[in-house]
């Protein structure tokens, strides 16, 4: 593991509707087109599980995810700017593999934009492949759109 995260405090808890301001400003934070207020209010319900990763209690970033039957899919994870580079997303993999299994899941899939080499490399480090292409599926500042890679893990 990356020694800077080694020497962090990191924690994981379930996130609600009372998390909603910090997880914006982190969202805000991580992404140039960030998810809407009215979006992640509508993912913190019982439809959908939102964890919080926290460093020394103060929030660092945020997982949106699904369950559905024997599968779990990943909507949205996100690190802030100042905790990034340090292995913290594969820490994230790593604490949603774990809740799948408990779970009883048989796979996460999620969308990947055809872009985000680094996203892609973490993935594919992961075990995650290739199932599919979302044509102009992300919008992108220029007010044009990107292609989204599909992306599947299976799980023993």
């Amino acid at each position: 593991m990356n020694p800077l995260v080694e020497n962090t405090s990191i924690e994981f808890k379930r996130g609600s509707l009372s998390d909603l301001d910090e997880i914006l400003v982190n969202e805000r934070l991580a992404y140039s087109i960030p998810w809407s207020e009215q979006n992640m209010k509508n993912c913190l319900n019982d439809h959908y599980i939102c964890f919080l990763m926290e460093n020394n209690n103060k929030p660092v970033g945020h997982m949106i995810i699904q369950k559905v039957l024997d599968e779990i899919q990943l909507l949205n994870v996100c690190v802030i700017p100042d905790f990034q580079g340090q292995g913290l997303g594969s820490v994230w993999l790593e604490y949603l593999f774990q809740f799948a299994q408990e779970e009883s899941c048989n796979r996460i899939i999620l969308e990947v934009r055809s872009s985000n080499k680094s996203a892609k490399s973490l993935y594919r480090k992961h075990g995650f492949f290739k199932i599919g292409l979302r044509k102009n599926y992300y919008p992108n500042s220029s007010q044009t759109r990107e292609d989204a890679l599909v992306l599947q893990a299976l799980l023993s």
